[in-house]
């Protein structure tokens, strides 16, 4: 049916977790406890959309005007992941 395609997509966004860290190692920075935050974001995508994502698009996203969205040379969210140590005093 013309350009338009189905947009629907599951995506999985973010998983993190917690580990907390022996009190002996809590010791050496002087901190009552401690422990480390791992993340990850942006991990993956279920959809049947032909383009990059259906997510990326450079207009506002409005349909049936000059501003309909497009992803032609636009990045989709980019996986990353984090590591945070976090010390209670």
């Amino acid at each position: 049916m013309g350009y338009y395609e189905n947009g629907q997509f599951w995506r999985l966004r973010e998983v993190s977790a917690v580990l907390n860290m022996p009190q002996s190692l809590a010791n050496k920075f002087r901190a009552r406890d401690a422990n480390l935050t791992l993340g990850a974001r942006n991990l993956h995508v279920w959809t049947k959309y032909d383009g990059v994502d259906p997510e990326s698009s450079f207009t506002s996203g409005q349909v049936g005007t000059a501003d309909t969205p497009q992803d032609f040379l636009t990045q989709p969210p980019k996986t990353y992941f984090t590591l945070r140590l976090n010390l209670h005093y």
